[in-house]
């Protein structure tokens, strides 16, 4: 794998880890403590996540709308999706039939 790649997935690790860490660090203490939906193991329903959003001020709301909705999640589906690819390719890459001619 190139540098570029590996950089590019290191990239990709560290947003997720960003991701996590506003969760535990950012969103769970403005809720009381509450677990952030995306961190459940099992998921969540319209109940729990109207629950957890209720607990959230007019401002936390907002906050979250725009951090997590709007650019933590934004993001990360296309950063994984891209990644996924580098390493199915660089995988790929070691056997005979796919390396370039």
């Amino acid at each position: 794998m190139s540098l570029k790649e590996k950089l590019f997935v290191y990239f990709t690790a560290a947003w997720f880890a960003v991701m996590a860490g506003v969760h535990a660090l950012v969103f769970e203490p403005m809720a009381d403590g509450q677990r952030a939906p995306d961190s459940l193991f099992a998921g969540y329903d319209f109940d729990t996540f109207a629950g957890w959003a209720g607990s959230l001020d007019a401002d936390e709301r907002a906050s979250f709308l725009f951090w997590h909705t709007n650019l933590l999640d934004r993001v990360f589906p296309f950063l994984l999706m891209a990644t996924l690819y580098v390493l199915i390719t660089a995988a790929l890459r070691q056997f005979p039939r796919y390396q370039k001619q």
